[in-house]
């Protein structure tokens, strides 16, 4: 889309262009704004009561899918993403009833196990590259 296009351009090139980075800016700030309110009214929907820490699980697991991503890099970030909900899911298939409630303690120790094996994560953007 056009205001998309307008976001990804460097903000002084596109003033010397004419294009309003201010409000393209306030723009995508906007639509992020909603795209988070109705993630948190879609949450709330599922599990019918509000309290302080209700999305606190749900944003860690994201950051642990950007990192385990590799930060800078959008596909990285996606594949990260893609990695921790199936492990998520294949550790809800094999781990026994008994230890269900500690699903998420185990995928954050193999999160931490993956970030001391490789910290730069599966796909390091351009600026996490070494370079010589």
């Amino acid at each position: 889309a056009r205001i998309g296009l307008q976001v990804i351009a460097q903000v002084a090139m596109a003033r010397l262009l004419g294009v309003r980075a201010n409000r393209v800016i306030a723009v995508a700030f906007g639509i992020s704004g909603l795209f988070a309110a109705a993630a948190s009214f879609a949450l709330v929907a599922q599990l019918g009561q509000v309290n302080p820490g209700l999305g606190l699980l749900p944003v860690l697991i994201g950051f642990a899918g950007v990192i385990i991503g590799g930060l800078g890099s959008l596909v990285g970030a996606t594949v990260g993403g893609f990695a921790l909900g199936f492990l998520t899911i294949m550790l809800q298939a094999i781990l026994p009833a008994a230890f269900s409630p500690f699903r998420d303690a185990v995928l954050f120790t193999l999160v931490i196990a993956f970030l001391l094996v490789r910290p730069q994560g599966l796909l390091p953007g351009r600026a996490n590259v070494e370079r010589v």
